[in-house]
This record gives structure tokens, sequence and C-alpha cells, in this order.
């Protein structure tokens, strides 16, 4: 298939093809994504944001579809990190080309499913002979708090020496399978021949065997059996010979190792933005992975040039970055607020998007965004006083069906996490079987959510791979908007003549039928965390959120907010935007992760920058006017 691959050339015709499914003849593909779009080499390509690289990627993915032959043995492997970022590159793909890349020989997914599916499945199967029970975090402790007590003493010796206080956080690592604080560490947490370590190997070991692991267990189980059966090494490259790894910076230094370990022979590419590292693992990695210096998308469709511009001073990783020339050009603003004021920004900010028009844009989303949820200095709290107080959980239990519905249909738009819907899916099972007074004969307490899916997946398995099924079904279905009350309702009767040979009584009835009782969900984030403000009778909502949280966001508007964090962030970055600070080695060795957030949060908005500072860390002896940007005086 490699020798396949390189023969591939896709014609002008063939890529316009693709242009006016995507663009519908509004757009063409620029000549940096025509190349990337024909690049059949390793590589490690850089994309700046808004360079349109997920849809550069959809229809390399449509275009190759065409000119595989169905007679080849090996098949194209699609790496992503988040079951957000796959689900966006399925949509792109359309139903066909989707189905085609999520199934053999081909694969489409995250990274910790690959590996869960092709590594750490496997191996504890070759190792246990047996399944694994979870791979789950959240599941994982859970298990292990009720075990932990009986490592007494080696828990009061890492919380008083270590600074661990749950056994929890401890990983079998991926050097050697020893029992280390972190997954990449090579040693032990504490001495292997020492009473505190025998102690963990006791538990650890027994979760391992009962088939509880930790995510970033998968990995070390990975290695290990690698480490023991290194043939499968060349199968892989066999199977997948080529591979693309999609949001690259996201990447952490165990998981690429691994991706090179398997994929040695095969053509490896991966599309990211390094400056959009905000977790520390891309500078370790791309010094054995340097980015291509022939493929770049460096035309950015999101943000006007006056934009690209601000970003280019400050990333971290030197990147051409060029944006819009057309449409009306809004000079980046300036709040500046003193001791008294900070609360005075959010209103100022307001009238600015009014004045600008930019309420009037359709589906325009305005967003204030910091570094810092609250802390005794400044922070996000300062702007917005109820900003994450008091932050509400997701209710997990609610009286009737039609209520656990509406709370899905609503937290669908607020929350980042489909666990969310998934736990309130479980949940209406639970719920049921309490109501049907049906108990966990194996502790004789009611089911609660993990104590049911163990339940069927060792005594009824077909049942639990069908339900299971039909979780991520209606997650999917939810997110669409498509009706599954009849089939969450067929399911809870399934579940109840076939598992525990009964039929719904009048209670579990009426939670079936019953119409909406009134509940009305609030999840905190549509409330305390937006401010809604008014100028000349026009209302705006602003979302307040963290930076970290608005990565892969776009919004009409956005205002940086400075945060403090051991110093004050923007006071950092604003000798860069007006050329008072050169980037020298040692200024971005240590701002590093300041300019990475600042990059992330200034490279949001289509249309308006705004940045809030206080005066004590402004320079107001520079023309900032002259520089392009509009100062606020707050107070």
């Amino acid at each position: 298939m490699i020798e396949l691959i390189k023969d591939i050339a896709f014609t002008e015709e063939e890529i316009e093809v693709i242009e006016n499914l995507f663009f519908e003849g509004t757009s063409v593909f620029n000549d940096e994504q025509a190349n990337v779009i024909n690049c059949f080499s390793s590589q490690n390509i850089q994309a700046c944001p808004g360079s349109g690289k997920t849809t550069t990627l959809a229809a390399k993915l449509l275009l190759l579809k065409k000119n595989l032959s169905s007679k080849h043995d090996g098949g194209v492997c699609i790496l992503t990190h988040t079951n957000v970022a796959v689900d966006i590159i399925k949509k792109r793909l359309g139903t066909q080309a989707s189905d085609y890349y999520s199934s053999y020989p081909n694969f489409l997914g995250t990274i910790q499913s690959f590996v869960n599916k092709f590594l750490a499945m496997p191996a504890y199967k070759s190792i246990f002979k047996n399944q694994l029970t979870a791979i789950d975090d959240d599941v994982f402790y859970a298990v292990m708090a009720k075990k932990q007590h009986r490592a007494y003493k080696a828990m009061m010796y890492l919380s008083v020496n270590k600074g661990i206080d749950n056994l929890g956080a401890l990983s079998f690592n991926i050097h050697n399978f020893d029992i280390s604080a972190k997954v990449d560490d090579s040693a032990p947490v504490v001495g292997k021949h020492t009473p505190s370590y025998l102690e963990l190997e006791v538990i650890k070991t027994e979760m391992l065997e009962e088939g509880f692991m930790k995510f970033d267990e998968a990995y070390s189980l990975a290695y290990r059996y690698l480490r023991e059966h290194d043939s499968l090494v060349n199968l892989f490259s066999k199977r997948f010979p080529l591979v693309f790894l999609d949001e690259m910076q996201d990447t952490e230094e165990h998981q690429f190792e691994l991706i090179k370990i398997i994929f040695a022979t095969s053509v490896l590419q991966t599309i990211g933005d390094g400056n959009q590292d905000i977790f520390g693992h891309y500078e370790s990695i791309s010094a054995n992975w340097p980015v291509s210096e022939s493929f770049s998308i460096a035309t950015s469709s999101r943000f006007p040039n006056h934009i690209a511009m601000i970003l280019q001073k400050i990333a971290v990783e030197p990147q051409s970055v060029r944006g819009r020339n057309e449409g009306a050009f809004i000079k980046p603003c300036i709040f500046i607020f003193d001791d008294n004021s900070v609360g005075r920004v959010k209103y100022e900010f307001v009238e600015r998007i009014v004045e600008n028009g930019l309420h009037q844009k359709k589906d325009a989303v305005f967003k204030a965004v910091g570094a810092r949820k609250n802390n005794d200095g400044l922070s996000i709290t300062s702007y917005l006083a109820d900003f994450n107080k008091n932050s509400e959980k997701v209710k997990t239990y609610y009286p009737t069906l039609d209520d656990y519905l509406n709370a899905m249909d609503i937290i669908k738009n607020s929350s980042k996490n489909a666990k969310d819907l998934k736990d309130l899916l479980v949940s209406v099972f639970v719920s049921v079987l309490k109501l049907m007074k049906v108990k966990d004969q194996e502790k004789n307490r009611y089911f609660t959510s993990f104590s049911l899916e163990r339940f069927l997946k060792i005594n009824h398995s077909d049942f639990y791979v069908h339900y299971r099924k039909l979780l991520q079904k209606w997650c999917k279905d939810i997110m669409q908007g498509v009706g599954i009350k009849a089939s969450v309702n067929q399911l809870i009767s399934l579940l109840l003549e076939r598992i525990f040979e009964d039929v719904p009584n009048q209670e579990v009835l009426h939670f079936m039928e019953a119409v909406n009782e009134g509940f009305i969900y609030n999840n905190g984030t549509d409330k305390k965390n937006i401010f809604q403000g008014q100028h000349k009778n026009e209302t705006v909502e602003i979302i307040f959120d963290t930076i970290h949280s608005v990565k892969g966001e776009t919004h009409t508007a956005t205002l940086y907010l400075e945060t403090f964090t051991r110093t004050y962030d923007l006071s950092k970055l604003l000798p860069l935007l007006n050329g008072k600070q050169n980037r020298t080695k040692t200024y971005v060795t240590n701002n590093r992760n300041r300019m990475k957030l600042g990059y992330v949060a200034m490279s949001r908005p289509t249309d308006f920058l705004c940045l809030a500072v206080h005066k004590d860390r402004i320079d107001m002896n520079i023309d900032w006017n002259l520089l392009g940007y509009e100062t606020v005086v707050c107070y």
C-alpha cells in the first residue's frame, strides 16, 4: 500500500469536486491546503488557528477513498484526542466516508480508544486470560477508594513525604511497570523492597487482576505488551501504512513515542499548532519530530490580518500567520482599569460590541476569558463576582423519564463532556430498578450506575454489549436533537423482562409515561458565568470562561482578561505587542506558558479582540493608537 500511496496525485479537477461539495462555490482550497492534500510523506504540519485543517484533512480522506483499491491489504488510521474531535471529522466526511474509515481495515477514533482496542485489551487477555472490566479514571478511583485503607502505612508515608493523598493517583509506569507517581516516571514511588511498596503492590495488583485500569495505565500495559512481544510492532505498520494524527499539539510524550514505535515504517502525518500547546508537551516531542519546512497552513479564514500580526508577536514557535484582508476593520481595544473599576470592564466590552454592530451578526458569540478562575489575587472572579462559585454538579436523579430527557436536552448545549449525558442515561435504568425494588443480590443493596454495568457485563454479556451500543447511539441522537424516549422505554421493558424476569410495576409505568413534572434544570453555567449587559436598549450576553475551556472555539469578539498566576500575565505580554521586548531565549523560556495561553485567547475572535489590564501594568507613555489599538480608561 505504501507504493500505492506514493503514486497518488490528486488532479485539480478532483480537488474541485470536493471544493464544490464543501464550499458550494463560495470558496476554494488555497495553495497551502492543496499542497497538504497532495502530500503523502511523513510530515509534522503546522496549521494556524482557523486554517481549515480539519476540512483539509477531510478533503484528503475523501479523495483518498476514491483512489484506494479494495484489494489492498492495509488501511488508514486517523487519530485525534477527543470524541468531540472525532465527531467533527466524521461530520465533515459525511456518513458514507465516515463509515468507511470507521470500519476494517481502517480506524477513525481517539488515541485512547486505539490503544485500548489494539493493545491494552489484547495485552490484558494475553496476560491475565480474562477481559478488562473498565479502563476509566472515575471507575478506577471509586474502586480504589474502597481499598486504599488497607495500605494505611503506605498512605501515611506518601502523604507526609510525597504529598500524595490518594493511591488512585499512582500508576504502573510505561518503562518497567513499576508503581510510580506518574505514568512516565521510571523510578518507583518508594523503594521496591520497602513495606510501603509491598502494601501498594498488593492493592494495585488486586485492582489489575480485577480488571480495573486508569486511562494512562492502558499505555503502560501497551508498552509492556510490546516489550514482551516485539514482533507485534511490524504488524501495525502493515495494517496501517498511512497514519494521520490530528491536534498533534495535544499529544503527550508517552503517547507520541508509542505511535512512533508501532508505526515506525508507516507514513505518519501529524497536523496541529505548537503555539496552542497549553499543556506543555509539544517542545519535547517536536525536538525529535521537527516541523515540516515544506508543508504548512499559515492562512486563517477566522480572523483579520491585524489579529494575525498580533499572534505572530506572541507565538512561542516562530510562525507565519496571515489573516483575512476583507471585512470591516475594528481596532483591538485595551480596557484599562484600577483597583476600584475592574468590574466596569464588562460594561465597556458590551458598549463596544453594540457600537460596532457585532450584536446584530448571526450566531454571534461573545466571551471573556482568563487563565485563572479564582484566587486571592486578580482572577476571573474579579471581573464577574459569581463566576464558578457554588458550582452545581449535574443532578443524577429525576422523578420521570421526561425529566431526565429534559435535563439531557439542556446540558447538551452547556456541557463539553459527553460523559454527563451517558451518566444521566445510566441513571435512568438505576432509577427504574429502584422503583421496582430490585437489588444487587451480591451486596443486598440497590444498584448504582457502576454496580449495574458490572452486573450486566459479568452475567449478561450479550445484553451488556447491546446496552452499551444504545448508550452511545442515544448520546449522539441527543446531540443531534433526535428523540430517544420510545427507544429508552423499549430497553427498560427488555431489561426487566429478560434480565430480571419481571414487568414494569405502576411506579415504573408512571416513570416511563408521565410528562415532564415541571423540573427546571440549571447547571449554573447559563446564569453564574454569563453577564447580560445593555447599551442603547440592546442586550448582549458575555460568557465568562477559562482559556483552557475555549481552546478550539471561535468567537465573534473575545475579551482577554489579565489574571495573576505568580505574576500578572498580560503585563508580560504587552511589551511584546508594543515592541519594547525582544524575543530573547531567556524571555521565551520564562514566559512560554503565558505566551501560549495568550496565543490561544487572542486567536478566538473573528472580528474583535479586546484586552483588560490594570493601569499600573501598561505603559501609557506609548502611543497605543499609533500601534493600532484603541484604549479605554474604565476609571
